[in-house]
């Protein structure tokens, strides 16, 4: 491309694709960019282009991903189809229970806000329930806090947080955790057998 016209090959690129679908927009960087404004059709009425993102969950920043794009498409586009553009906003969430989504939600009201996180956390950036659970007496969510600090009831055979890594440590207490839970029979909700069985090392998923 020069002084912004595009190449012979970028305009076949636009004959050939009728849509270009891009997924985890938050982290494009600007040579990503530029190929897709180059392989799209430039008049936004006539636009080719579907993005999915959420900038809350931007983490390659070290990989010189901007995630100012997504921002700023997100505050140009409409919800009311209002402009060229339109912005759907996916806040329902069907992996959760309600008792996880309270919990998220407060958290992250006191911790994210633009200077931290690209976006404030107000009701349009809000988790909502989209799926249905069983009720359940088990479900009250737990955070976990742990202090690096050497712990007196530590067994000899035992490294203090100390003398571990952080990660070391999260580990340790992530691992005390679902041996409890295992050895607990803590009881989940299994939608296969529409009924309440206990839990199982398969069922628990662990995100770093």
């Amino acid at each position: 491309m020069k002084n912004d016209v595009p190449s012979d090959v970028a305009k076949s690129y636009q004959k050939q694709f009728k849509e270009v679908l891009i997924d985890e927009y938050q982290d494009t960087n600007m040579v990503q960019e530029t190929i897709l404004l180059l392989v799209t059709n430039s008049e936004e009425s006539k636009g080719n282009l579907f993005m999915v993102g959420d900038v809350k969950q931007s983490i390659y920043r070290f990989r010189l991903a901007e995630p100012t794009l997504f921002m700023t498409k997100y505050q140009e586009y409409q919800q009311n189809g209002e402009g060229e553009s339109i912005r759907i906003d996916l806040s329902q969430n069907f992996r959760s229970r309600k008792e996880v989504l309270d919990a998220t939600n407060f958290i992250f009201h006191q911790l994210m806000d633009k200077h931290v996180a690209e976006i404030d956390y107000d009701e349009a950036a809000e988790l909502t329930l989209g799926a249905n659970f069983p009720k359940s007496n088990h479900m009250a969510t737990e955070l976990l806090l742990i202090d690096m600090k050497s712990n007196e009831n530590e067994s000899e055979d035992e490294l203090s947080p100390q003398e571990l890594q952080k990660n070391q440590v999260e580990a340790r207490a992530i691992a005390t955790k679902i041996r409890e839970m295992i050895d607990n029979k803590f009881p989940i909700y299994d939608k296969k057998l529409q009924q309440n069985r206990s839990i199982q090392y398969r069922d628990i998923v662990i995100l770093s």
